[in-house]
């Protein structure tokens, strides 16, 4: 086995032996010249004269009309004998009561579609357009006495399920959820965040102050005068409020994947008070083949991560296999119904025969 060696033993050899002259004598000419060029710049830094690279005035003037540099924005139109603030701007779906003699618009009021509402809520659009956004009217109000702002974002999600479904996701534990003349609203540490029938609002200060604050209840009120789609709650939505009595501020909606099943949609949820995690939902189908097929394919879809507990004609009850949550489901003409993440096992006919007892499905 033959060895090679690791590093050369062969010297290097020096192949030039000499410099030559000219190439000594341009060498010190640069460096010369580079140590002019230092010196002369630091000796201009103080040696600036506009005159000597000004054009003279007699080149700037010319024959014709000036050239205007800036042009002045357009005001708002006033009315004849009306103070600036006071002539209605227009404020798309926005109530005017909005408005008063404090608090003015700040700018235009801007409208949004679904087309371009990435341009003003980029990270956040998804979770309007999935629950049915039509339009946003956003204004930015401003205070005449110490310039504070407040940003009202007014989007109309086409149904009172749409609004409830983003609602629902803005609502954490902590908030006091509080209902006044048909808004259902909870209030932050710089303004308010709410829904009214088919709209869902957004209120936020640039401060925190007890002026804002008493504006933001104001807006409340405000809104209460929106007009909602036709004034008829949604079949799904009665069942829970007026049957089952859960109070509309406990209900949510979830238009696509319900229960993470891309087949589910139009599901209406209600939180129990003595659990909870624990929620009723139902679900009106078109007709009752659809209806029965939906319950079908949720039954199936659960044993994932379920097994079963009970399967009779009433309903069919199923408990997590990791979490140990029962979650119930059965249906009745047109509607499937029942009750998810329930930690007691005796619950599940309670909640069940309430359903069927209170509630009529067919």
């Amino acid at each position: 086995m033959t060895r090679d060696s690791v590093f050369n033993t062969r010297r290097h050899r020096l192949l030039r032996t000499r410099i030559p002259l000219a190439e000594n004598v341009v060498s010190i000419a640069i460096a010369f010249a580079l140590g002019g060029v230092v010196i002369w710049v630091l000796a201009q830094r103080d040696a600036f004269d506009p005159e000597s690279r000004d054009l003279p005035s007699e080149l700037l003037v010319r024959d014709g009309p000036a050239i205007e540099i800036y042009s002045r924005p357009l005001n708002p139109w006033i009315e004849p004998g009306q103070t600036r603030g006071t002539a209605g701007p227009a404020l798309g779906a926005l109530p005017e009561s909005i408005l008063d003699e404090q608090w003015q618009t700040g700018g235009r009021a801007r409208t949004f579609d679904a087309g371009n509402l990435y341009e003003k809520i980029n990270g956040e659009a998804e979770k309007f357009l999935k629950q049915g956004f039509v339009s946003l009217d956003y204004v930015v109000l401003r205070s005449a006495e110490d310039g504070s702002e407040i940003a009202i974002e007014l989007y109309d999600q086409g149904s009172v399920g749409g609004s409830m479904g983003v609602f629902s996701e803005h609502v954490s534990g902590d908030r006091v959820v509080e209902e006044e003349s048909g808004v259902t609203f909870f209030m932050t540490s710089a303004g308010v965040i709410g829904r009214k029938d088919r709209f869902f609002f957004r209120v936020a200060g640039d401060r925190q102050n007890d002026k804002i604050t008493g504006k933001s209840v104001q807006l409340v009120r405000a809104f209460a005068d929106l007009e909602g789609a036709d004034g008829k709650a949604p079949e799904g939505l009665g069942i829970l409020t007026k049957a089952m009595g859960i109070p509309e501020r406990d209900v949510s909606f979830q238009k696509k994947n319900v229960f993470q099943f891309d087949f589910a949609s139009d599901f209406w949820f209600g939180r129990l008070e003595k659990d909870e995690a624990a929620r009723v939902f139902v679900h009106i189908a078109d007709t009752d083949a659809d209806a029965s097929a939906l319950l079908g394919a949720i039954i199936e879809a659960q044993k994932a991560d379920y097994r079963m507990v009970e399967s009779a004609d009433a309903w069919t009850t199923m408990q997590h296999a990791f979490l140990s949550t029962y979650f119930s489901i059965s249906r009745q003409g047109r509607s499937v119904f029942g009750v998810d993440n329930l930690s007691d096992r005796a619950g599940v006919e309670t909640v069940m025969e309430e359903f069927r007892e209170r509630v009529d499905l067919e």
